[in-house]
């Protein structure tokens, strides 16, 4: 199991940032994730935008990020592999 930072952006339609979906789609994906507001730039325009941080199996990640791409109306999502995350 891996950790990863995903970077999402506002939707390209609304130009808001689908919390309310993206915590929907991450519900169905994982036992937990953190969602951490956040201000953005994408090709010099700045927007609202948001950080999660979530543990997935390396095969999973793909899938859940052409799922999220799509969902959000996303140019493009960025994506991170980190450091282990470990729970006490």
């Amino acid at each position: 199991m891996n950790t990863y930072n995903l970077y999402i952006g506002a939707n390209n339609t609304t130009g808001q940032v689908e919390i309310d979906t993206l915590t929907y789609l991450l519900d169905g994906f994982t036992d937990g994730f953190t969602i951490i507001k956040s201000d953005g730039v994408w090709k010099g325009k700045h927007e609202d935008s948001v950080v999660v941080v979530i543990q997935s199996e390396p095969e999973y990640i793909e899938v859940l990020m052409k799922v999220l791409k799509e969902d959000l109306q996303q140019e493009a999502i960025g994506y991170q592999l980190v450091n282990e995350l470990k729970f006490f």
